[in-house]
């Protein structure tokens, strides 16, 4: 019994077919405001490390989706797997450990260049997928070249200012591309509901015992942990994190190709410009906004690729075949 309605599931997304009927101005605004809730999600996450704690915030930026996600599935009386399986646990462990190398570089450095350098994930992925796979296509390999010109610009902002976390910013860019892989793996065979019930739990359980641990040597959490803002600003960490998963799903429902969409996910570089201009009052080098934009080039470079691709095809069919006859 899963409880559903009419027999459809909402979480788990509907595959579109050549019947479905595309919206991609809908489409778009969904993953504008996936980008939005994402870049708050990093805001709120900064706020949550700096006056709260490091790891009680990542430790909720799990934890409460996944509270949320289990009540939804008692509500419903859905029926889970017994366990997940080993593509669940990578992806849960990439994704833990992206995140809070991610949410140590928007400390150390600023919320932009925190930004810029965890959306070099699709550069990533493209050099992780042709190790795996041993082929790699032109253009692919054409943005990987490029993207990486852009990071060597970004980074040497960072490492001319003898600041390392530039390095940390990076790295949670690489653990983006791993989970994504295995994402990508796991989407083939799983609903989009399991799959974020057992990331968000799976990664709940992986920080749980280091939470305890580090609670354990240094004693209680700060006071300020306690207070209805730090309670608030933990929830908002959290809900903006599944409202970025919840509406690129609802985005991607609307398209027969996500990659025509996929690089408006970059609308958060400049949406984490603006909070750290607003609120953080940290005003960015040239160099660093000079590479976001050739990093951003460089990942949509194969997406728009494919996009023309698919434009170029259906032009073709419509000449061939959309004029009516006896004309």
């Amino acid at each position: 019994m899963n409880g559903s309605r009419d027999g459809v599931d909402p979480m788990k997304g509907k595959s579109m077919d050549s019947t479905s009927k595309e919206s991609f101005p809908l489409s778009v605004l969904l993953m504008l405001v996936s980008a939005l809730c994402f870049a708050c999600s990093g805001f709120f996450g900064q706020r949550g490390v700096e006056r709260i704690d490091y790891w009680l915030t990542l430790f909720m930026r799990f934890a409460f989706p996944f509270a949320l996600l289990a009540l939804v599935a008692a509500w419903s009386f859905r029926s889970l797997p017994a366990r997940p399986d080993r593509t669940q646990v990578v992806r849960a462990f990439s994704l833990v450990m992206s995140q809070g190398l991610f949410f140590a570089a928007a400390v150390k450095t600023s919320l932009f260049l925190a930004m810029v350098l965890y959306n070099t994930g699709p550069i990533f992925t493209i050099v992780f997928d042709a190790i795996r796979t041993r082929r790699i296509s032109v253009t692919a390999l054409l943005a990987a070249l490029i993207g990486f010109s852009g990071v060597l610009l970004t980074l040497w902002e960072g490492t001319r200012n003898i600041n390392l976390f530039a390095l940390v910013g990076l790295a949670s860019g690489a653990f983006l591309a791993i989970s994504q892989l295995s994402l990508y793996a796991s989407a083939k065979k799983k609903t989009h509901f399991e799959t974020m019930y057992y990331t968000y739990g799976i990664g709940s359980v992986l920080l749980l015992p280091v939470l305890a641990t580090v609670s354990l040597e240094r004693g209680a959490l700060p006071a300020t942990a306690s207070t209805s803002y730090s309670v608030l600003v933990l929830l908002l960490v959290g809900l903006f994190s599944m409202g970025n998963q919840y509406f690129r799903s609802l985005a991607y429902e609307h398209v027969n190709s996500i990659q025509i969409v996929s690089p408006f996910v970059y609308a958060t570089i400049p949406i984490a410009l603006v909070l750290d201009l607003a609120f953080n009052a940290k005003y960015p080098a040239l160099l660093p906004i000079l590479g976001s934009c050739i990093i951003a080039l460089a990942a949509c470079m194969a997406p728009l690729a494919k996009a023309l691709s698919i434009s170029r095809v259906r032009l073709l069919w419509l000449g061939q075949w959309g004029q009516p006859k006896g004309e």
